[in-house]
Formats: structure tokens, sequence, C-alpha cells
């Protein structure tokens, strides 16, 4: 029988979101009530990018790629684990960290990366200093044959190269410019006790979008 784990974090109201103005917290209420219409039903608001969720190119690609365009090819699929805990707050992946692990699995193209940043979830710990990839380090992801990068921190960029800054969010543009889907904030990576194994990442289909929240799992 195939084991299965759930890769993706709870919405629900109230919890943790980017602080910025075009992250917006999670908003739940009733709509419908059994004691008076009864059925439940629920109005939610949230933005793209909301818990686990995936990066089309065109969140950070001027006319790139929206998440309509994206083939399932590139969400569906055999992925590698790949086991990067030794970083700490604030480090810095080389690319000599990537050769190291990644040589043996050259001929995959999903690829998750485990922090164990999950540990901090729903604290704001999670949104301060995490490990990040070095520029080189995400050239040389770029030049493989990969079509997805998935991870437990919330982005693969420095957190200090964000908006208004001179280098805004270069790894994000390298990735996504190459039409490298991008996931964020997966769950429950510490769980998948196999290297390779069977990745589906189904985001809400919204037309037109720059990202959605995914539900995501790894069957092996």
């Amino acid at each position: 029988m195939s084991t299965i784990i759930d890769l993706t974090y709870d919405i629900k109201e109230g919890m943790l979101s980017f602080p910025s103005h075009w992250h917006i917290p999670v908003e739940m209420s009733i709509l419908g009530r059994h004691s008076l219409e009864h059925r439940e039903t629920r109005k939610i608001i949230f933005s793209t990018h909301t818990g686990t969720h995936i990066d089309a190119p065109s969140h950070f690609i001027k006319n790139g790629k929206t998440l309509s365009d994206i083939p399932l090819e590139k969400l569906v699929g055999q992925a590698v684990l790949i086991d990067l805990s030794f970083a700490k707050a604030g480090d810095e992946i080389s690319v000599e960290n990537l050769k190291e692990k990644l040589e043996k699995f050259l001929n995959i193209k999903k690829i998750i990366f485990y922090f164990n940043w999950g540990q901090y979830w729903d604290s704001d710990k999670f949104y301060d200093n995490w490990p990040y990839f070095s520029k080189d380090a995400i050239k040389y992801l770029a030049k493989l044959n990969i079509d997805f990068i998935g991870m437990d921190t919330p982005s693969p960029d420095f957190y200090e190269n964000g908006w208004k800054t001179k280098t805004d969010s270069p790894n994000h543009k390298i990735l996504l410019g190459r039409e490298i889907i991008i996931c964020e904030y997966m769950h429950n990576l510490d769980k998948i006790e196999k290297n390779i194994f069977d990745l589906y990442v189904l985001p809400i289909k919204l037309e037109g979008s720059d990202g959605a929240p995914a539900r995501c799992i790894a069957i092996y």
C-alpha cells in the first residue's frame, strides 16, 4: 500500500501571512447556517500567495505565463527531496552545496528542498532571516533540465532582497524567467522517508492568476 503525505498547511483565519500590503490576512465568515438555511457555506478572503502556494511566471515576469498557462506536467511527476537542514538562519546555499546533493539526481525535473524551516511556522521567526540560495546557485539550478522547485521556506531569495531594493527578488526572476515553477511554504517534508517520490501539486485553478494556494502531496 502506498504512503501518502500531505505537504500542505491548512488555510485558516488569522494564519501567518507575508508582512506586506500585497499579501492580506485570511478572513473567513459563515454565510449559510445549519440553524437557518439548513446548510453551511463560507466566505473566504485571501491573497494568491497564502499558505502552501505556487508562483506562476507572471508573479515577477511582466507578461509572463499565468497560472492558466502552466501545463500539468510541471506540477505532477517524479520529484527528489534534497536535505538542506544543515543550513541555519541566514545561511546562503552555494553551488557547491547543490552539486554535492544533486549529482545523483540530474535526470529528475522536480526538486524539493528541505530546510526544516517549518519548525517556525505560525511564528514571527518564519519570516525572519530564513536560509536562502545564492544567485549563482539559482543560476546553476536554472541550467538543469528542471521545471519545478519547492521548499519549506518563504522564498528562495535572501530575505533583505525584497521590494524597493536594487536587487529585488533576483532568484525569483531567474527561475520564473525560465518558467520554472516555485512552490513555497511546503509542509511535512520531514515526514518523507524516500529520496524519490511522486509529487502532486494542484493549485486552485484561477484564470490568469500570478499564483494560487495548492494542495500538495507526496506518494511513494
